[in-house]
């Protein structure tokens, strides 16, 4: 193997490059798995440099490459930083192709329709509109981020992209000038692809419905980078969902496309469309009264007959309704129209969904199924409840060598539990990798013995006034997350009260505008809750300190947690430890990994909850995470924040 020269190589022609032992372990495990065909797991720690030490052993085999990420900030900066180094350090040059869910694309079949739509109603293209026409024009790649002057969460946006649900395939009139179909061709071409989880299983559904396609045959090696993710994934993709908002879409697709013929017209009809969107009302109100608005249904074990009962009517009545309108689609003369096709094919396919997330049979199938309202959208969702055995007949069953690697994947220095849920066998090998800084020195972690245990009186005003310390002793630049929305917005209205400078709170603006502002605005402070900071990767001079309001225990009332208890449960284990607590750990760990991501950064961990001290599994957690300084006194963390970035 060269890969401890290739690296090597890299101290000699680039400046500023410092060799990292971690790094160097790393590329010799990933050169051993490639030389025996063994699958590997690695923990790298933040600062180790994984991605070089994947990208290099892989490069210099020739083998072709997939790898998939979590997240579009690293999806660019293996593209533009750490692909050329690795093609560098090698001397082989390679080509790269950058894959991504066909929503991101423009759809030139469904931009032509809406042009037509507002044509035929006589109504002027809207500004965002001509826009995109206007970029599609001359557009190379057609990615709808390189749209300027359209904001990303600009309602128009489903009107000129397509999904699985109205994509017409190779029936599509515009099939040689799809876009999608471009960056496809690129792909099966590219030395090195480079995807998100989500497309890499989404690749198995092609495969299902174009026997030979796909992307994965002919690789060589599949990286899995921030693979502590890629199973919540998985059990989204692996599930199906029935909800308002989905059928709707399709339906309003259908009507705004419906045709002069015969069945055209029965189809436009507003009584037909109206009991589509009734049928599925019924349903979701019919659950909401048994079991409340966002109440679990069925997670925990299997319904009573009584339930299931109540349920199977309305039920049975979506489905009616939805079969009409396929039968419509379906008619044999506008069968031949690729749009009617597509149509009568999705509504299938929203019917067998509807099967899956209410099944006539109320014996236990491994899935966990309930009822959401987030806003106006209601929806019923089927889930696995062990994810684990759907990727080892996929994602596993691939001849390639797959590196599964992140920075948080081990629990208690253990692969015991990812193996598990990634449906490893349980002999694959892992590699524990330390980061590289140095804890003591860069990391405070700070925990109030004397703040109120979560759900005791007067608990959100001492975590208010506990951010209102640490930002003032921080001048600004703290990121603050909460467990829950109702919690977030308690905080909002009080820290812009205490706070003499700016209040950034998730939900005001887009993501990239909150992130662009905190940067720019200091001193501030982001409020938000856990899930906003995945793909957050802030500069060192914006963030000082990271704060969780408590610890990140996963909500007991989350259905699919309630399944997954259960069948522990029925097995005579521990949920808590085998749960609760790993997704506990994973979650503080992942806070030191947003502070601290070189060794400029440094800053504090503020985890406001006093248990971590003082239970057992509290100190379970402190012994899982990075060895930073220990605080239970703000005058240690105030100084601490005093001293300068080299001290």
């Amino acid at each position: 193997m060269l890969t401890g020269s290739a690296l090597g190589h890299l101290q000699a022609v680039l400046p500023g490059y410092e060799p990292r032992p971690g790094q160097a372990e790393m590329a010799r495990a990933v050169g051993l798995a490639l030389q025996t065909g063994s699958d590997l797991l690695v923990e790298a720690g933040t600062g180790t440099g994984k991605t070089l030490a994947y990208l290099v052993p892989v490069l210099q085999t020739g083998r072709r490459l997939l790898v998939a990420t979590a997240t579009r900030q690293l999806q660019n900066q293996i593209v533009q930083q750490d692909l050329p180094l690795a093609q560098l350090a090698c001397g082989r040059s390679c080509s790269v192709a950058v894959l991504k869910g066909r929503a991101n694309y423009i759809c030139h079949h469904r931009l032509l329709r809406a042009e037509q739509v507002r044509a035929s109603a006589g109504t002027a293209l809207p500004p965002a509109l001509l826009a995109v026409r206007a970029f599609a024009q001359i557009s190379t790649t057609g990615d709808r981020s390189e749209v300027l002057g359209v904001a990303e969460a600009d309602p128009l946006w489903p009107e000129m992209t397509s999904t699985a649900d109205n994509c017409l395939g190779s029936q599509c009139p515009q099939i040689e000038a799809c876009f999608v179909v471009q960056a496809r061709r690129q792909a099966l071409q590219a030395d090195v692809v480079v995807v998100n989880h989500h497309l890499l299983l989404a690749d198995y559904a092609l495969r299902d419905r174009f026997p030979g396609g796909g992307l994965l045959p002919s690789l060589g090696a599949i990286v899995i980078d921030e693979a502590h993710l890629l199973a919540e994934t998985a059990t989204s993709f692996f599930g199906c969902t029935i909800s308002n908002r989905r059928t709707q879409q399709l339906t309003d697709d259908l009507w705004s496309a419906a045709a002069d013929a015969a069945g055209g017209m029965l189809l436009r009809d507003p009584a037909l469309r109206a009991d589509v969107h009734q049928a599925l009302t019924n349903l979701a109100d019919r659950a909401a009264q048994l079991w409340g608005p966002v109440e679990r249904l069925g997670a925990a074990g299997p319904l009573t007959p009584a339930q299931w009962d109540a349920l199977q009517q309305p039920a049975a009545a979506l489905d009616a309704a939805l079969w009409t309108v396929q039968a419509l689609a379906g008619d044999a003369e506008l069968g031949r129209d690729p749009q009617w096709a597509k149509a009568a094919e999705t509504l299938y396919t929203l019917r067998q969904d509807l099967a899956t997330c209410l099944p006539r049979q109320t014996s236990a199938d491994g899935q966990a199924r309930w009822v959401q309202q987030r806003g106006k959208e209601t929806a019923i969702i089927s889930r696995p409840v062990q994810v684990g055995l759907r990727l080892a007949e996929t994602l596993l069953a691939e001849s390639a060598v797959r590196i599964f690697t992140s920075a948080t994947l081990a629990t208690a220095g253990s692969f015991e539990l990812a193996r598990g849920r990634l449906g490893l066998p349980a002999g694959t090998r892992g590699l524990v990798l330390p980061s590289p800084f140095d804890y003591p020195r860069q990391a405070c972690l700070y925990v109030p013995p004397e703040l109120p245990e979560p759900f005791a009186p007067q608990r959100e005003q001492a975590v208010a006034q506990a951010i209102d310390r640490l930002a003032m002793a921080a001048a600004g630049g703290v990121l603050a997350l909460f467990s829950s929305h109702r919690a977030l917005g308690d905080a909002a209205d009080r820290l812009r009260k205490l706070l003499p400078f700016t209040v950034l709170v998730q939900g005001d603006r887009p993501k990239e505008q909150l992130l662009e502002e905190f940067v720019h605005a200091q001193p501030a402070v982001l409020l938000a809750t856990l899930g906003f900071w995945h793909g957050v990767d802030l500069p060192a001079e914006a963030l000082r300190v990271v704060v969780l309001d408590k610890i990140p225990f996963p909500p007991p009332d989350d259905p699919l947690l309630q399944a997954r208890a259960k069948l522990l449960q029925d097995q005579g284990r521990r949920p808590f430890d085998e749960i609760s607590l790993p997704a506990a750990e994973q979650t503080l760990r992942q806070g030191f990994g947003r502070l601290l991501r070189s060794h400029r950064h440094r800053g504090v961990v503020a985890v406001l909850d006093p248990r971590l001290l003082t239970k057992s599994y509290g100190r379970a957690l402190l012994a899982a995470l990075p060895p930073a300084t220990l605080a239970v006194d703000f005058a240690v963390v105030a100084a601490f924040l005093a001293r300068g970035p080299d001290s």
